[in-house]
């Protein structure tokens, strides 16, 4: 079995493949930067600024999800590798609530110094 036989690329087009796993790297980069600064700048000053990050991280994720699998899928995806996406998308939701569980630590600071 042919690695293209066991994983069907999700979009027929690979440039658009490729471009959505770099924006979901930088989007993950992104995260951990926001950790980093939500970690180091714990405090009543920095209020505002955690809940907007914080808001960010819990409805943007899903709208993608949402986003990509209505809209984008449905115009580039390959019809074979539907289940595929939808594998994908289920295990990135795991990994996304794992996050929204560490900035709820961070953000409530029960996340150790």
């Amino acid at each position: 079995m042919s690695n293209k036989e066991a994983l069907p690329y999700i979009y027929s087009n690979r440039f658009l493949g490729r471009g959505l796993m770099i924006f979901g790297a930088a989007v993950f980069i992104g995260f951990f930067c926001c950790a980093v600064w939500l970690n180091a700048h714990r405090g009543a000053e920095h209020k505002d600024m955690a809940y907007m990050i914080g808001t960010f991280w819990v409805i943007g994720p899903p709208v993608w999800f949402f986003i990509e699998y209505f809209f984008i899928f449905r115009r580039f995806g390959n019809p074979q590798a539907k289940e595929e996406l939808k594998r994908g998308q289920e295990l990135a939701s795991k990994i996304w609530a794992g996050v929204i569980i560490i900035l709820t630590a961070i953000f409530t600071d029960t996340f150790p110094q």
